[in-house]
């Protein structure tokens, strides 16, 4: 039996992470003290910067640019190249904020560079910023007092700062045995790794009442059972993707009998066989390519996949009794109105790996990526973990 937040019975897999001379916690401090940023928000833009560099963003990687600092001193020096759609704005968006992460990824993808305020807030994008070498960058940061984060090409993130400066590289890290625990071993001293992991409470989803499927009966014990096996594989496909490409999914646990009317196959899916898959023995790797169909993998309480590519058909007069808007073309709103209809429970991977839950045509947990830090004193880290709090945090 799988339990929660353990690794699936997966073949070798290859998880990135970065590493680093100095714990990033400590430069933040140093950040603060030379530059005057907000500790909240030089760890915010630490934090967006370096996940771009492990995972891109919807599947791909590109370099970017970002200078925090005063804005009078660094608008004169930064003109505008591009029609700047923060420039005038009251209450630019502030990327602390989590709500504003798309965002400050859609805007990352702008040639040039994004200007933020010392609390965060996104100025400006596409101003022209030219260097001819690092140690002109570093003459930069020092008379302006400013912040600066490159993603490069090579997907390696550098940090300049009036006080020093840091470059994190990307490496890789082979997992060959499918345990909960990640071995790392280190390679030389002082070195800090920082890897991808998944931010939510997953013991209260299935011991706080919040699923009532889960709660009573004999029954609930198969769908406890089943939905670990599916967050694990939503986990993988959050944090790794399919063919190291990341990839949406659509998950729909319940019976056959309760939810098949709702549930029309796409023409393409008939073509394709998952009658004799079985997600509670390990069936992962012939499941996977079923993801890159358009619509929902439907799972029975015992684990056996009984549709692929199935897209919800609920007609507007049901939608009419059951109050619920009429509204269509993501997983999360079809989630939403297949779990009102039939006592059913989804799961939605998102593209740039949120994971949510829904039960009664709501939601009722949620999972997103963040960062965690890997002293180099430790050896094992859990990749599910419950992480509390924000990615850097103050650790010393």
């Amino acid at each position: 039996m799988i339990r929660l937040g353990q690794m699936p019975n997966h073949p070798r897999y290859i998880f990135p992470y970065m590493t680093s001379e100095k714990r990033l916690s400590w430069m933040v401090d140093e950040i603060e003290e030379s530059t005057g940023a907000l500790r909240e928000a030089a760890s915010t833009l630490l934090t967006l910067s370096t996940m771009l560099a492990l995972r891109g963003y919807e599947g791909r990687f590109f370099p970017s640019f970002y200078v925090m600092g005063e804005p009078g001193q660094l608008t004169r020096r930064l003109p505008r190249t591009l029609p700047d759609p923060f420039e005038n704005l009251k209450n630019p968006p502030k990327v602390s904020d989590k709500r504003n992460w798309r965002t400050f990824f859609n805007y990352s993808q702008f040639p040039g560079t994004m200007l933020l305020s010392p609390e965060g807030r996104i100025l400006g994008v596409g101003r022209s910023l030219k260097f001819q070498s690092e140690k002109s960058l570093e003459e930069f940061s020092k008379n302006t007092g400013a912040l600066i984060v490159t993603v490069g090409e090579d997907k390696s993130v550098t940090i300049v700062y009036p006080e020093g400066r840091e470059v994190l590289r990307r490496e890789r890290l082979l997992l060959g045995d499918p345990k909960r625990e990640i071995y790392l071993k280190r390679s030389e001293e002082g070195l800090y790794r920082y890897y991808m992991t998944l931010e939510g409470d997953f013991s209260s989803l299935f011991n706080g009442g919040r699923l009532r499927l889960l709660s009573g009966g004999r029954s609930s014990q198969e769908y406890r059972k089943t939905l670990r096996n599916l967050l694990s594989t939503a986990f993988l496909l959050s944090l790794k993707g399919f063919g190291c490409n990341p990839i949406g999914a659509f998950f729909i646990l319940g019976r056959y009998s309760d939810v098949r009317r709702y549930l029309v196959p796409l023409p393409t899916a008939r073509y394709y066989s998952s009658r004799s898959l079985n997600i509670m023995i390990g069936d992962w790797k012939e499941l996977y390519p079923f993801f890159t169909l358009d619509g929902a993998v439907a799972v029975s309480p015992e684990g056996r996949v009984w549709g692929v590519g199935r897209y919800v058909n609920i007609s507007g007069r049901e939608l009419e009794r059951g109050g619920t808007p009429q509204v269509g073309g993501s997983k999360t709103q079809a989630a939403s109105l297949i779990t009102e209809k039939a006592p059913c429970i989804a799961v939605t991977v998102s593209v740039d790996g949120d994971i949510k839950v829904f039960e009664g045509g709501k939601q009722v947990a949620e999972f997103t990526r963040c960062l965690e830090e890997l002293p180099p004193d430790r050896s094992r880290v859990n990749l599910f973990g419950k992480i509390k709090g924000y990615p850097y945090r103050g650790r010393k």
